[in-house]
């Protein structure tokens, strides 16, 4: 499954617990979810960078400097 499409799942059964979640939502669940999928979208945006574009200007790079290795040798690859 790709990042989008793991995406585009969270945020239909986010849709669906708010409204469906009897007798209340358990908004910490929610909450979970929603930080989920940022981090998916921040993931699909390095991968983008990193295909594009050369590690020299790399605005994800390590900002402790303790490695130079490129961000995108951290991403998991959901493929």
């Amino acid at each position: 499954m790709k990042e989008i499409e793991v995406k585009n799942n969270l945020y239909v059964h986010i849709e669906y617990l708010k409204h469906n979640w009897k007798p209340s939502p358990d908004y910490a669940v929610l909450e979970s979810i929603e930080v989920a999928i940022k981090a998916i979208e921040k993931q699909i945006e390095m991968k983008k960078y990193c295909n594009e574009h050369s590690c020299i200007d790399c605005p994800y790079s390590n900002p402790l400097g303790d490695s130079n290795r490129c961000m995108n040798d951290f991403i998991i690859d959901m493929e």
